[in-house]
């Protein structure tokens, strides 16, 4: 009796552990799927917001663009004090 009695358990610890591993299994796949889904929606959003290449020295007026001056500010003809504005 106690010998069928060990066969009855290893039999439950062996389908237990199959079971175990089974859902380890799908448990990864789910995981490497919504990262997957995730790289790609990030993906997706970061081509889309990546600005068109251009010329380095670029002087046109573009909105939100920085404006690069054909020519460098010339020296003021001030005092040499500044003042910061706080009293």
């Amino acid at each position: 009796m106690p010998e069928q009695h060990s066969r009855g358990a290893a039999r439950e610890r062996d389908r237990g552990l199959r079971r175990v591993g089974r859902i380890t299994w799908q448990a990864g796949a789910a995981g490497v799927a919504a990262a997957a889904a995730v790289a790609m929606a990030f993906g997706h959003q970061a081509a889309a917001q990546r600005a068109p290449e251009r010329a380095p020295a670029s002087h046109s007026r573009e909105p939100g663009g920085i404006v690069i001056p054909a020519q460098p500010p010339k020296p003021s003809s001030g005092g040499s004090s500044v003042t910061s504005g706080a009293s």
